[in-house]
């Protein structure tokens, strides 16, 4: 049968996602979004909870002229929430009553797994004619740093409705060869898949000839067990003597913030910058001299494919990266990138003093990096290709 046009539907994202400023989660939706309504797609954005954050500007809005609102964002995480969640559901379940459309092929596209505060979304888009399409960045199944007690029980409600994944999805988006390979042996054939890795947009900045002074080292993230940002400061400090030159500067936010914050207080030539907004942070690493992505090497981290990769190698800057999940698949060692093994302080700790002593020689490895990143990573040809993921569910219908 010949196949169906490329036609709009209109698109309803969904997840516990921190909004509208945010880190990995947030970018990657936030590229999918921004090519949707660039092409004239109705979309809108459903956000539960956001996390639970302590304080979230505007729970509800417009966004670079898209809407969105959150529901139980008052809900924290403790038993009291049963109270609220009534009051949760019934705001849900009209959210995306108000936002089908008659007229046209509707889709909630969910970022991550469902979970039981997701479900009952889930069931009633699926009931009245939505089409769910799930992006899973991470193995959900060896998802270990929660620590309260929902968070446990949402934890464990992932994992087992994981497993029944196939009565929910009509297609799944998955970051990494490892995820694809785990759903195809997961799910039957006839749930169509993609696999759209990390996103970054690639500028037109003068390229950097030398290193500033003093040369900055710079990790940003998440701060999370898996980010290995230990074994970055141990190695540091095992060439801070030989490298006197250079400063380590770490960025980002997450649970263990306040323990690195502690960890390099004193350290005279670490500096811990915390959380930094969207046109800061940029800039910050455009500033930067190197640029590090030291992961460990967990079955979780090999599952994934860290967002900041892609932002990092988009600035054209030398990048010290682990041999992680797919990031020798992209990337070739000091030819794109200075790769490590995951775990190695010896490693990472040699990286850094070849790049310091070796500016030439890792910035052309930088501007290499960056062509890699608009071959691979540019965010419009990525987001194309789930229109026609969309596009291939809506034909099985018409078939």
């Amino acid at each position: 049968m010949a196949a169906v046009e490329l036609q709009q539907c209109n698109v309803v994202v969904m997840g516990n996602l921190s909004w509208p400023y945010g880190m990995a989660g947030t970018k990657r939706i936030q590229h999918i979004v921004d090519y949707l309504k660039e092409q004239g797609y109705p979309i809108s954005l459903l956000l539960l909870r956001q996390g639970a954050r302590k304080s979230i500007p505007e729970p509800e809005g417009e966004h670079r002229g898209v809407t969105y609102k959150t529901i139980g964002h008052d809900i924290k995480p403790k038993l009291s929430a049963m109270l609220k969640a009534p009051r949760y559901v019934r705001d849900g379940l009209h959210f995306l009553k108000n936002k089908k459309r008659s007229d046209m092929n509707n889709v909630v596209y969910f970022y991550g797994g469902p979970t039981i505060e997701s479900l009952p979304f889930l069931m009633y888009a699926k009931s009245t004619g939505y089409r769910i399409v799930f992006d899973i960045v991470e193995e959900l199944e060896d998802f270990s740093e929660q620590r309260h007690l929902l968070g446990r029980i949402k934890a464990k409600s992932l994992v087992w409705l994981d497993k029944r994944l196939q009565n929910l999805a009509d297609g799944l988006v998955v970051i990494s060869h490892y995820l694809m390979e785990r759903y195809r042996k997961k799910l039957s054939g006839n749930i169509p898949m993609l696999l759209m890795p990390i996103a970054a947009h690639v500028g037109t900045e003068q390229e950097k000839v030398a290193f500033g002074d003093p040369v900055k080292i710079v990790y940003s993230g998440s701060f999370g067990n898996k980010d290995g940002v230990d074994n970055l400061i141990d190695a540091f400090i095992n060439k801070r003597e030989s490298i006197p030159e250079a400063q380590l500067f770490l960025t980002g936010k997450g649970q263990n913030a306040e323990k690195y914050r502690q960890k390099v207080e004193g350290e005279e030539q670490i500096n811990f910058v915390g959380y930094l907004d969207d046109d800061a942070f940029y800039q910050f690493l455009s500033d930067a001299d190197i640029l590090c992505m030291t992961r460990v090497g967990s079955d979780y981290a090999n599952a994934g494919f860290p967002f900041k990769l892609g932002e990092y190698l988009a600035t054209g800057n030398p990048v010290i990266a682990s041999k992680v999940g797919d990031v020798p698949r992209y990337l070739k060692d000091r030819e794109d990138a200075l790769l490590v093994e995951p775990d190695d302080v010896t490693a990472i700790s040699d990286a850094l003093e070849y790049s310091v002593r070796n500016p030439s020689t890792v910035l052309e490895m930088g501007r290499n990096g960056r062509n890699k990143c608009r071959q691979y990573f540019d965010p419009t040809a990525n987001a194309a290709e789930l229109t026609r993921l969309f596009n291939t569910i809506f034909q099985k219908d018409v078939n």
